[in-house]
């Protein structure tokens, strides 16, 4: 079951490839559209919303709830944004909920259609 295929080794190649790049092509949108048009950041708020945030996954992990840092993240923005009684983007807000609802359906049905194709080449 772990041995060495040169199959296994390839495919699991091309997944990171792809996370990387999607991490280096993606990311920045993603930070300006959160930092900058979510809510208005500055270095305190910004230090502030993820500390807050870290700290809500580390206490989540030590419970052992399953829990997303990027959900977090954009909750202590969020937080940040309402204490500070600063305009809050909500259509951006109720973008980035679709997003949480919709992106783990779309992978689930992404996965089922890449591994038929996968069992059929195989």
């Amino acid at each position: 079951m772990y041995g060495f295929s040169l199959k296994g080794w390839l495919i699991r190649g091309l997944l990171s490839f792809g996370l990387i790049m999607g991490a280096l092509t993606f990311s920045y949108n993603v930070i300006r559209t959160i930092s900058r048009e979510l809510v208005s950041l500055g270095p305190l708020s910004a230090f502030s919303s993820q500390f807050g945030s870290s700290m809500a996954v580390t206490i989540a992990n030590a419970f052992g709830l399953p829990v997303s840092s990027g959900q977090s993240i954009v909750g202590g923005i969020l937080g940040v944004g309402v204490l500070k009684g600063e305009r809050i983007n909500r259509i951006l807000v109720w973008n980035i909920i679709l997003g949480w609802i919709l992106a783990p359906v779309v992978s689930c049905l992404l996965t089922l259609t890449l591994l038929r194709i996968l069992t059929f080449l195989e």
